[in-house]
């Protein structure tokens, strides 16, 4: 995804912690106001390396290829929320970022605490909010719904000249190993009656 919708993805998470714990979000906010990113920006960009021992992450994996955005989102808020008395504590960014890391007491303390995280995870109900919020991280706090839009479409646009071009014209193939034939491209979209141009742009989204 592009560096905007990166920052959307963010600010829907932020959005999600701001629903379920509002103390706990404003706290956060204090923590990493002077940094670049936001604290778990780099949960959701790395998928939770060094953020959780190694033997999780190929459960999350499994969560990820059915669930999508929503398995991250589930697990950062389960643990969040888990944690959220010691978080409160914490008074600096590098604190919270040395709290949760793959080799933390906060996982060793008990051998079943990474399956209690993630049974509690699998139960949360999270949803894809990118509404501004008063509180956020300075790199979210100016984007505007139209963003979502708009780039994507914009990318897509980008993209489907060189889709249609690598389908269009007369430029010559060459032929398999042993053969003296040459192959001519199909010109697609002037002989279709089935699709319109513009919904090329849907179709190049999709794949």
């Amino acid at each position: 995804m592009s560096k905007l919708e990166f920052k959307l993805l963010c600010r829907a998470f932020g959005n999600s912690l701001y629903r379920m714990n509002r103390k706990l979000h404003a706290h956060i906010i204090s923590l990493h106001q002077s940094a670049n990113k936001p604290a778990w920006a780099r949960w959701l960009s790395d998928l939770y390396v060094d953020i959780i021992p190694q033997a999780a992450l190929w459960r999350l994996l499994d969560l990820y290829i059915v669930n999508g955005w929503r398995a991250l989102f589930q697990l950062g808020l389960t643990l969040l929320t888990k944690f959220s008395k010691d978080i409160l504590r914490l008074e600096t960014l590098p604190d919270f970022e040395s709290f949760f890391h793959a080799d933390s007491h906060i996982y060793s303390d008990s051998p079943t605490v990474l399956q209690q995280i993630f049974d509690a995870s699998l139960k949360l109900n999270v949803h894809f909010d990118i509404g501004k919020n008063i509180e956020h991280h300075p790199t979210l706090a100016n984007l505007s719904n139209e963003d979502l839009t708009v780039t994507p479409t914009q990318r897509f646009q980008r993209g489907l000249p060189k889709f249609i071009n690598s389908l269009m014209g007369s430029s010559k193939v060459e032929p398999a190993e042993g053969s003296t034939q040459k192959l001519e491209k199909i010109d697609l979209l002037a002989t279709s009656t089935v699709i319109q141009s513009d919904y090329w742009i849907a179709l190049w989204s999709w794949m």
